[in-house]
Order: C-alpha cells, then sequence, then structure tokens
C-alpha cells in the first residue's frame, strides 16, 4: 500500500543535493514564510549639526538687549536728555535773555546761547560799551536790555573776560567848518567812488556828493552841531536791525543846516562837501583819522532802533 506524501512543514522545503541540506530555511517569496531573515542594512552617519549653540547664543543675546532697553526705558533717571536741551551753565543766562528783552523771544534757545558767546568771542579790543551799543542797534532792543544780556553772557560763558576802554568814539566835539562849499548840485557817487575818497579824503576836498549812513555817536561829547557816522557812497538795506554801513566818518552841519531832529541810530541822506581828513582823540588817550564832511542837506530816512 502506498504511504501518502509526508506534508513539509511550512515555511521550509527540501532542496535536491546541490541545495542546503533538508529543512534549510530560505529567502521564500512573500506569503510563504520568513524565510532567510534581512540583514539590516547600517543607517548613514549623522552630519553634526554645528548651527544650532551658535543660534542659541544669539537668541539669548537678544532677549538680554530687550530687557535690558525695556528695563532703561521705564526709568526716567536713565534716560540722557535731549541733545538741543542747554547746557546747565546756560540756564541763567537765557532766562535772563528772555526777560529782559521779549523782542528776541522769535530765536530758540540755541540761538540765543550763539549770540551770548559771541560776546566772549568778541577780540580783547572791543569795548563793553561799544559792544553793547552795537547789538542794540543789530538786534533792535534798548541800549539797557543789551547791556544786561552782555553782562549775563560774561557771567555764564566767560567770567575771566576783561573789557579794553571804549574805542572809537569821538570824545571832542565835532567841529564846525567854514569850508567854502563848491558850486553846483551834490552828484551821486559809487560804492567804489566813495572808498576812494575815504582813503584820500585830502585829495577829494571841495567835492560835493551824496552819501547815506547810520549815526553811531551823537552826544554831549560830539555837540549839537556835528555826529558820527558809519557811512558809504549807496544806500544799504536794514537786515534784521542793522545797516552794514562801513567807513567810521565825522560829519559836521554846514551854514543852515539843523541837526536838531538827528539821534544816534537814525539812517540818513545827506548832501555834503568833502573838507578832508579829520583826527579825533578817543577814550583810552590815542587819535583816530577819518574823513569828514560838511552837511548842506540831510534827511532822516529811518532807525536801526526800531
Amino acid at each position: 500500500m502506498t504511504q501518502p506524501p509526508q506534508q513539509q512543514p511550512y515555511g521550509t522545503q527540501q532542496i535536491g543535493a546541490y541545495g542546503p541540506t533538508a529543512g534549510f530555511p530560505y529567502q521564500g517569496a512573500p506569503g510563504y514564510g520568513t524565510g532567510i531573515p534581512q540583514q539590516r542594512q547600517p543607517e548613514p552617519p549623522r552630519r553634526k549639526r554645528w548651527w544650532i549653540p551658535v543660534v542659541a547664543v544669539l537668541a539669548v543675546i537678544a532677549v538680554v538687549t530687550v530687557l535690558a532697553v525695556l528695563t532703561t526705558s521705564g526709568d526716567s533717571t536713565t534716560v540722557a536728555a535731549p541733545a538741543s536741551a542747554p547746557a546747565v551753565g546756560e540756564a541763567g543766562y537765557l532766562q535772563t535773555v528772555r526777560a529782559v528783552a521779549p523782542e528776541l523771544s522769535k530765536f530758540d534757545d540755541p540761538t540765543l546761547a550763539t549770540i551770548g558767546r559771541a560776546v566772549c568771542s568778541q577780540p580783547s579790543s572791543q569795548s563793553r560799551q561799544l559792544l553793547i551799543t552795537d547789538m542794540a542797534s543789530y538786534r533792535s532792543i534798548s541800549t539797557g536790555a543789551a547791556g544786561t544780556i552782555v553782562t549775563a553772557a560774561v557771567q555764564y560763558f566767560c567770567p575771566s573776560r576783561t573789557w579794553a576802554s571804549q574805542t572809537g568814539v569821538v570824545t571832542t566835539a565835532a567841529p564846525t567848518t567854514t569850508a567854502v562849499v563848491a558850486s553846483g548840485p551834490a552828484k551821486a557817487i559809487t560804492a567804489r567812488e566813495w572808498l576812494l575818497i575815504a582813503k584820500d579824503p585830502d585829495a577829494h576836498q571841495g567835492e560835493r556828493v551824496i552819501v547815506y549812513g547810520e549815526v553811531r555817536q551823537f552826544d554831549s561829547a560830539t555837540g549839537p552841531s556835528g555826529f558820527r557816522a558809519n557811512v558809504d557812497g549807496v544806500v544799504h538795506p536794514v537786515k534784521y536791525g542793522y545797516a552794514n554801513y562801513e567807513t567810521n566818518t565825522v560829519l559836521g552841519a554846514g551854514t543852515g543846516v539843523s541837526l536838531a531832529e538827528v539821534v544816534q541810530d537814525d539812517l540818513f541822506k545827506a548832501e555834503v562837501t568833502v573838507v578832508g581828513s579829520y583826527s579825533y582823540d578817543t577814550q583810552i588817550g590815542g587819535k583816530t583819522t577819518v574823513p569828514m564832511l560838511l552837511i548842506t542837506n540831510i534827511e532822516v530816512t529811518g532807525s536801526t532802533a526800531g
């Protein structure tokens, strides 16, 4: 009786004489058992992530910085003053200026401080009184206010400042003259023609010209018949309360000319005759020589005193 074939174990198969011995497992087809176990492939080496600690350090720095800013901004004692705020030494000066000269309220604090420091930068030969007179004229403020501003500027900006005696001021009366007046009307001249006259007044004696200027001194020292002025051959416009006439000149009244309505800081147009050069004493004991003109007609055209 024939024996039925034996059932092979599941997952194994007999191989012939050239194969593995009976029962040796092998890689079977899917669904036919586990077969020969798969050899696990080694994983590729992981790259070192060097940037991670760098990012971490930067993040810590950013957090610390933000916290520092928030802490500082919350403490009013650590907030720096604005760059435009006046220095401690300027506060008293600025308060004084605004109190005595409301006309200067149009200027901000830095500009007013610059005006004060300009007082200290004047040459050592500058006299205090002449500086006050010029400031009053230039800024269209009273002489008293200008004097207070100069004093405050020295107090706060240059306390060791010393002043020279007043210079450029007539201390003897400006003379009248009986010089012969040339015939014919006064002629208009250019700025250059005036400079030629001012350079050598004696060479132009008797010439009749029209000049423009600003009265710089007219007081008891000059007397009622003459004054000292800054003069030019052409009119200069007034800017910021100042007319830029440059040539220091002495003018005396001719016969029949009244100067009763002329005062310091007046602007004028005058018909004059060139007398020549004139020397006068100054308060420091020296002398200065300037052109002298004889007025035959004068017209007040304005004032820098406001």
